[in-house]
């Protein structure tokens, strides 16, 4: 069974500006470009930069913000965050692009190998089934 990480293109992270890579060692910024609207964050691109490139944001830009990559590494900064996510999609104090969102999920698959552990075979076994359920059913299908 092919898993979501033999996809060579998910085992890269470069830099938006100079394609410096930023997982060997983990390193650099996340960029999230943002507007304000009737009290609700809108992320309109979100970019991973090295430290070296992270300056290019700064100006003329203001609606850029950081958060520091090598903090989404440690497994419950990680959860967190994506916590943090899940509630302001929910409360709708936060939403994402179709392009932001998609460069989210890309980066958690990314970074995923990196903070978790091996499957054990009856994990594995588990997992390759769910694959054959359909999501209503329970299953990741």
């Amino acid at each position: 069974m092919k898993t979501l990480f033999h996809n060579d293109e998910l085992k890269v992270l470069e830099c938006f500006n100079c394609g410096k890579d930023l997982l060997h060692p983990p390193n650099g910024h996340l960029v999230f470009k943002s507007e304000w609207k009737d009290h609700q964050q809108i992320n309109l691109d979100i970019r991973w930069v090295c430290k070296s490139c992270d300056h290019l944001y700064r100006h003329p830009y203001k609606h850029w913000h950081w958060k520091d990559l090598t903090d989404l590494f440690i497994p419950d900064v990680l959860i967190q965050w994506i916590l943090g996510i899940i509630v302001g999609l929910h409360t709708k104090t936060e939403t994402f692009s179709d392009e932001a969102m998609e460069k989210i999920m890309k980066l958690l698959l990314i970074i995923f190998p990196y903070i978790s552990k091996e499957m054990t075979k009856q994990q594995k076994k588990v997992f390759e089934n769910l694959h054959n359920i359909p999501r209503y059913m329970g299953g990741l299908g």
